[in-house]
């Protein structure tokens, strides 16, 4: 088992959750991919990761559902979940 904490990147879009979690690999974290909100919930309790990153906008079991999931379940409530957004559109509304 390694001493690396372990980050749970979640897209639907492959290509990003994929340079998310090589990111995350260059700053030394053991990362794990998950490519939509059904399995990331699924995954989350299977690795029990140290926090996730979820995409906004997936299509399939949505970012708040996936948010809500984890937290209202006993095993996996305490895990960190910060939310990403690629889209222009979303960086324009801060």
């Amino acid at each position: 088992m390694s001493d690396k904490h372990m980050v749970l990147a979640v897209d639907d879009d492959r290509c990003i959750s994929e340079r998310v979690s090589l990111r995350l690999r260059e700053a030394g974290f053991d990362t794990a991919i998950a490519n939509d909100g059904d399995e990331a919930v699924a995954m989350a309790k299977e690795i029990e990761p140290d926090a996730m990153v979820v995409g906004i906008r997936m299509p399939v079991m949505g970012d708040l559902f996936v948010l809500n999931a984890i937290k209202s379940d006993e095993q996996t409530k305490d895990i960190p979940v910060v939310m990403l957004s690629a889209s222009v559109v979303d960086q324009d509304r801060s």
